[in-house]
C-alpha cells in the first residue's frame, strides 16, 4: 500500500530545492495501457490535464517533461496513481510514496505469481480465525 498525501503535501515536495530542475518520465506503456482502458486519446488528455498535445507526446515517446507538466500530470492523475506511472529509475528519484511492499511486487503484470499473491493474502489471516484484519463483521 503507498501513503495517501494530499496535492498541497505533494506540490511542497516537488517545489522542495531538490527538485527545482525537476524533470519528470513516465513509464510509456502504463500510461498507453490507461489511454486504451479509458478509451483515451493524446489530445483528450491534454486538454484534460491543461498541457498541450506535444507535452502529452512527448512523455509516450519517453521524453522527460518539465516541473509545470508534471505538476499538472500529478493533479490529474492524484499523487497515488500518479507516482506509479512514472519512471522513477529514469530520473534518478526514489519514490517518495514507496513502501517495501510496492517494492516486492514486480512492474510488469505478465510476472506476477499468483501463487506468492495467494500466499501474501494468506500472511493477511495473522490471527488464523480466516478473517483479514480489515474485514467488517
Amino acid at each position: 500500500m503507498t501513503a495517501s498525501l494530499s496535492l498541497h503535501e505533494w506540490r511542497h515536495i516537488c517545489l522542495s530545492k531538490k527538485l527545482r530542475n525537476y524533470e519528470m518520465k513516465i513509464k510509456t506503456k502504463k500510461l498507453r495501457a490507461y489511454l486504451i482502458r479509458k478509451k483515451m486519446s493524446n489530445e483528450e488528455l491534454a486538454r484534460a490535464m491543461g498541457v498541450s498535445v506535444a507535452e502529452i507526446d512527448k512523455m509516450l515517446d519517453g521524453e522527460a517533461v518539465g516541473i509545470n507538466t508534471a505538476r499538472k500530470f500529478i493533479r490529474y492523475f492524484s499523487a497515488d496513481e500518479a507516482q506509479a506511472l512514472i519512471d522513477w529509475d529514469a530520473i534518478g528519484k526514489v519514490n517518495p510514496l514507496a513502501c517495501e511492499a510496492d517494492k516486492e511486487l514486480p512492474d510488469n503484470e505478465d510476472e506476477i505469481d499468483e501463487e506468492a499473491i495467494e500466499e501474501l493474502l494468506d500472511e493477511d489471516d495473522r490471527y488464523g480465525d480466516g478473517f483479514d484484519e480489515d474485514d467488517d463483521l
